[in-house]
């Protein structure tokens, strides 16, 4: 009977990540929220910032180049995240260190959009901002970077099969002073938009586009090898299931 039990775990992983390209994202699927809305103490987003940022955070968080890489920008308490956001200007990198920030003096927008995506991606992470489908946001990929897009300055096909995490390390980077994969015009209007992809778990067209969750094949292979695992002994179940479920089990499928 383990490995029956086992069965149904994986076949409702690969239910709830059937959502390949050319899927339709619904409301409530997964949310994210625009740095406006992180640096306001009276939205949903400033309010999870000053409740939980000691949780998720415990040593603050860096964004940019740390070290002698490039030039960061470092947020030790809830209060600094909230007086930096929204920031505004012309997007550029850093152009020096910068301990707990008031205000966008050299990167811009940039800066604030770097930080929106990093708290997009980690409140997820930390199942405090998980949608309906409880997908952790920077596991998302992306595609169809290489369609012209005006909003980007062209293309950008480089980006296609990044995650959204991954394409924070490339962010990241540009924002440090770092050799840039894009110019930072181009990578800061992908950073707005998917900033703004589900505000309060309603998607964008740019949602519906260029972002999609893991090709079901690839948790179909999953499967298969757990299950074949299983099957020669000596594999514990639930360790498993826990190493590739997001969130962890839920209780109702608990054994």
């Amino acid at each position: 009977m383990r490995w029956l039990r086992l069965a149904r775990v994986v076949l409702t992983v690969m239910l709830v990540f059937s959502n390949p390209a050319g899927a339709t994202w619904q409301v409530g699927d997964v949310i994210t929220y625009p740095q406006e809305s992180w640096g306001d103490p009276g939205s949903n987003a400033g309010s999870l910032v000053f409740n939980y940022y000691g949780a998720v955070y415990p040593f603050g968080f860096e964004v940019g180049l740390p070290g002698s890489a490039g030039f960061s920008m470092v947020f030790t308490n809830s209060a600094a995240v909230v007086t930096y956001l929204p920031a505004s200007g012309t997007p550029a990198p850093l152009f020096g260190d910068r301990l707990n920030p008031t205000s966008s003096s050299t990167e811009g927008i940039f800066g604030g959009l770097v930080v929106a995506l990093k708290l997009n991606i980690d409140f997820s992470d930390a199942g405090l901002t998980l949608g309906a489908l409880g997908i952790p946001f920077g596991d998302l990929l992306l595609t169809n970077f290489d369609t012209p897009d005006p909003n980007y300055f062209g293309t950008l096909p480089a980006l296609n099969g990044l995650t959204v995490r991954e394409f924070l390390d490339v962010a990241n980077t540009a924002l440090g002073g770092g050799t840039p994969l894009y110019p930072v015009g181009s990578l800061a209007a992908v950073t707005f938009d998917m900033d703004n992809a589900f505000v309060d778990g309603t998607p964008t067209q740019f949602a519906q586009d260029p972002l999609v969750v893991p090709e079901p094949a690839t948790l179909l292979l999953l499967g298969i090898g757990v299950l074949g695992l299983v099957c020669l002994g000596g594999v514990d179940v639930e360790s498993i299931v826990l190493a590739t479920w997001p969130v962890g089990i839920p209780s109702s499928l608990r054994y």
